[in-house]
């Protein structure tokens, strides 16, 4: 069987290590999962980054005259900040290049500060900035110098496999997975939140 989120992590880990605008990204600190979608096709969400923190790094925020909290997640002993979420088999059916530049987009959300928030960025739509595709060009630019810093061969090898065509190579697919992460107020029984952490 292939753990397709072991493998989407040395992917994380060569990024992070060959690009610099991603170097303030620690991957140990990164839950790595994959959630089945319902139905095959392009159409869709590819990924998602889930952050633990609220604004500024915080445990709780205050909102609607509720105290919330995020879940507090460890990864082999390390308590995660992020949550990195592969929806299968639709990223497997990108192209290759289109696989590359939806994991880049989904870590340049990442705060700069590595503080379990998102990236902020100016413009109308902070996730993005002012411009879509000015965010979009700029993740073909990073895409441009992964493949130019010469990444391992078999990670781009399989970034080239569409899901048939793993599941012909290697029999199954699996990984990581879990609930994915979402605020709950702080008043309600938190103990299948707290500490959860990815089931293989």
């Amino acid at each position: 069987m292939l753990d397709y989120t072991a493998k989407m992590r040395e992917l994380v880990e060569d990024i992070c290590r060959r690009v610099p605008a991603f170097s303030h990204v620690d991957p140990q600190r990164i839950a790595i999962c994959y959630a089945q979608t319902r139905r095959a096709g392009p159409q869709g969400t590819h990924a998602s980054i889930y952050p633990l923190r609220f604004p500024g790094g915080k445990l709780e925020e205050a909102r609607g005259g509720r105290t919330w909290r995020l879940p507090r997640l460890t990864v082999e002993g390390r308590e995660a900040l992020y949550a990195l979420f592969f929806f299968l088999p639709r990223f497997c059916d990108l192209p290759a290049d289109g696989k590359l530049t939806t994991v880049l987009h989904e870590l340049y959300h990442i705060s700069p500060s590595f503080d379990g928030d998102l990236r902020r960025l100016p413009g109308s739509y902070w996730q993005h900035g002012s411009s879509r595709d000015s965010y979009d060009a700029l993740m073909g630019q990073y895409a441009a110098a992964y493949l130019a810093a010469s990444p391992p061969d078999g990670l781009m090898s399989l970034l080239g496999l569409t899901f048939g065509e793993l599941r012909a190579k290697y029999g199954a697919i699996g990984g990581a997975t879990m609930r994915r992460p979402v605020p709950y107020p702080v008043d309600q029984r938190a103990t299948a939140r707290e500490g959860q952490a990815p089931q293989p």
